[in-house]
C-alpha cells in the first residue's frame, strides 16, 4: 500500500515537473508564433509570393528575391516575420535543451 501511494504521488511530481518545465513555456511560444502566422497570412498572400518566386533549382535567386520582397514590403509584414523567426529558434532551443535534459544526449 504505502509503495503505490509512493508510486502515485511520484508521478505526479513527474507530471508537475514536465508542466512547469516544457509544456507551459512551449505552449505559450506556439501559440504566440502560431498568431503571428494567422496575422502574416492576413497581410500577405503566400499565392502570389509563390507564383512570383524563381525556380528552386537557383538557391541564389530565390535567396535573392526573398530578400528583395522582404525589403519591399510593410513594416508590419516585416515585424511579423522577424517575431516568427525569434519565436521558432526560441521553441527550437527549447526542443534541444528538453531531448538533451531527458534523454541525456550531449549537445
Amino acid at each position: 500500500m504505502n509503495n503505490e501511494l509512493s508510486q502515485k504521488i511520484m508521478q505526479r511530481v513527474r507530471f508537475v515537473f514536465v508542466m512547469k518545465r516544457f509544456v507551459l513555456p512551449v505552449s505559450f511560444k506556439v501559440a504566440v508564433f502560431v498568431a503571428s502566422a494567422v496575422a502574416l497570412w492576413s497581410f500577405v498572400s503566400l499565392r502570389d509570393v509563390v507564383a512570383n518566386m524563381p525556380g528552386l533549382d537557383h538557391a541564389g535567386s530565390v535567396m535573392s528575391f526573398m530578400l528583395s520582397a522582404f525589403a519591399s514590403t510593410e513594416f508590419a509584414v516585416q515585424v511579423t516575420l522577424v517575431a516568427m523567426g525569434l519565436f521558432f529558434i526560441w521553441l527550437m532551443r527549447d526542443f534541444a535543451k528538453n531531448f538533451t535534459f531527458r534523454f541525456g544526449v550531449a549537445s
